[in-house]
């Protein structure tokens, strides 16, 4: 009987911590990981895994998805429709900035959009 009680605490201590994910380690982690919208929200950021994902929004035909890479200034992103496309990127507070060629793209972090792959 007390094993079957120690079995289940451990069960239980397994359930309930398991599904917190740890902080983010660097600065492309935590962009990875949330959901990021531009203010006027005519445009939406966000990551499935490795995939990157950029869509307007409001009948927008606008999209750029790939597989990416980061590393602590840039996101690459491989694309069937435009092949290569790096961004460098800034993060600051709840903020990041998108750069390509000049240009420059703010979006604001989307606390609601968590991805928890």
């Amino acid at each position: 009987m007390k094993h079957m009680l120690v079995l289940l605490s451990v069960c239980m201590a397994f359930m309930f911590s398991s599904c917190a994910k740890a902080p983010p380690i660097s600065q492309s982690d935590e962009i990875m990981r949330y959901g990021w919208f531009m203010p006027d929200e005519k445009m939406k950021v966000y990551f499935k895994g490795d995939e990157f994902i950029m869509e307007g929004v409001e009948n927008s035909k606008l999209s750029l998805k790939g597989k990416c890479f980061t590393d602590e200034n840039t996101i690459t992103v491989v694309s069937e429709s435009f092949g290569t496309v790096v961004f460098d990127y800034e993060l600051s507070a709840d903020k990041l900035r998108l750069s390509y060629f000049g240009r420059t793209a703010e979006f604001v972090k989307d606390t609601d959009f968590i991805d928890i792959q």
